[in-house]
């Protein structure tokens, strides 16, 4: 075989491994994304720009938060956020920290949910969790039944405990 058919031979490899390697990326997240989004438009379009949502987070020791966030007309405009602590002795929650934010309060306490629209989501879900290392975390994307995104986030593969950093949406309702 002469040099430059092996030449051409292993180009034409390359070029293969990189269009495969691009249509597993248009066949994986990319794709559900961009769905989504288009999903999120559509019946935004129809319900208005003014819903709430939950953000939850459960640890496997019985500590969480929940967090609302209200937007109304395309912003921000209330954040509502619970602490709370699972009781050794019954196993009941118990809330150990509270607040409610308005529109002159936003932003007036470091914890909980960020104060995000779900257009906001789909932004960083693109661009913060979508794009980790595949090899080194698990990602998930999932969309509830009507198509619209319900976690957008990643695990890293060696962690053990509490290790999702991401989006997980539990409850979406239109005002």
């Amino acid at each position: 075989m002469n040099k430059n058919l092996r030449y051409a031979i292993v180009a034409l490899l390359l070029v293969c491994c990189v269009a495969c390697e691009q249509q597993d990326d248009l066949n994986g997240y990319d794709v559900h994304h961009k769905q989504s989004l288009s999903k999120w438009q559509e019946v935004r379009g129809q319900q208005g720009n003014s819903y709430s949502y939950h953000v939850n987070f459960v640890s496997w020791s019985g500590f969480g938060n929940t967090t609302k966030i209200t937007v109304e007309n395309g912003a921000v405009t209330g954040r509502t956020y619970k602490a709370y602590t699972r009781n050794e002795t019954t196993g009941e929650r118990e809330v150990i920290g509270s607040y409610v934010e308005n529109q002159a309060t936003l932003g007036s306490h470091e914890s909980g949910a960020p104060l995000l629209t779900i257009n906001d989501l789909y932004q960083s879900c693109a661009k913060d969790y979508l794009v980790v290392d595949k090899k080194r975390n698990t990602i998930y994307f999932e969309t509830d039944v009507a198509g619209l995104l319900q976690m957008c986030g990643f695990v890293p593969k060696d962690c053990m405990d509490d290790c999702y950093a991401g989006i997980r949406i539990d409850s979406l309702v239109w005002l």
